[in-house]
This record gives structure tokens, sequence and C-alpha cells, in this order.
């Protein structure tokens, strides 16, 4: 039988169970996987998927001068520019979901850590910044936890109209967290 002669309903069913078995299989068979993303996963030898330890980056990390604030907020950029490629497509909901909940576990990961234009921010200064950058991240945090919920509801076009505001909510906190030299 030839595939355009199945029903729409069979089509949808099928890239609903494809998008199950990607999501479950892991993120080295989901759509884009061959491009070098870091979804922070790890093996049991504690590697990520492209072989390298916790040592390996956080050596890296150090040479380039970087904090763990940066690495996840790399993993985050990453993370989304996959998410708003694919949001309003309905049969890769599930891929969509799970990137949504990644989202929101690297954001949890750093809401308590200082953004280096914080520490370097002056005493009498660094205790509003630091609450007003927690603030923002707490809202992210909500907004990826909205995003998820219109996906699993179907919303495809709500969840593109919350990618929006995270973008916005991403420059907004970029303009007033991000120093010179984070670039």
């Amino acid at each position: 039988m030839h595939p355009s002669s199945l029903s729409p309903i069979m089509n949808r069913s099928k890239a609903l169970r494809l998008s199950l078995f990607l999501l479950l299989a892991g993120p080295q068979l989901l759509p884009g996987s061959d491009r070098r993303e870091h979804s922070g996963n790890r093996t049991e030898s504690g590697e990520d998927e492209d072989g390298h330890s916790r040592g390996d980056r956080e050596s890296h990390r150090k040479e380039k001068g970087g904090s763990e604030l940066e690495d996840v907020m790399e993993q985050m950029s990453s993370a989304f520019r996959k998410l708003r490629r694919q949001v309003d497509d309905k049969t890769l909901n599930a891929s969509s979901i799970a990137l949504a909940a990644n989202l929101h576990q690297l954001a949890q990961r750093v809401v308590k850590s200082t953004p280096r234009l914080v520490a370097r921010a002056p005493e009498k200064d660094r205790a509003a910044l630091l609450a007003a950058y927690r603030e923002q991240m707490q809202e992210l945090i909500a907004t990826f936890d909205d995003l998820q919920a219109a996906l699993k509801a179907g919303k495809n076009a709500k969840a593109v109209e919350i990618v929006e505001d995270l973008r916005d909510l991403e420059k907004a906190g970029h303009r007033k967290f991000r120093s010179e030299d984070d670039h």
C-alpha cells in the first residue's frame, strides 16, 4: 500500500509513535542530532554524548575563563534554538516537550548562580541585581512550565506565542545581566 493512500489519522498516529520512539530512544536519534549540540546527557561512565567528561568540560571552561553559568547558558541556547525551529510542528511535540523540560532543568541549575556582571557590580548594587536576576530566572522557569503545558495539550499556536515570550525574556535578561566579556 502506498503511504499517500493511508488516512490522515493513520499518518498522525504513526508520526506520534515515531516521535515517542525517538524521544525514548535518546537524543542521538532525534532530528538534527548530527549537529554538535550538547544536551547535557551523560553515559554511565560520566561522559556526555561527545565523549567529554565533566572534568574535560570544566578544564576547558577554566581555560576560557568561563563559569558553570556560561556553560549551562550555552546548553540552553542550543536547546532553545532547536525548540524554536520545531515548536509549531505537532508531529514533533514529544521532542519539543523534552526540550522544554530540559530547558526547565537547566534554568533551575543556574537560578542560584551569580552572573559575572552582578559579581563585578559595586557592593551597594549587588544584592538588588542578584535579586532581579533570580526573579527573572524564576519567571523563565514558570514560562517553561507554561510551554510544556501548551505542548502537552496540543496547543502549538499558543506554544509558538510562549516561545516568542521566552525569546523576549532571553533578550531582556542578556541586556541586563550579561557583561561585554561574556559575548
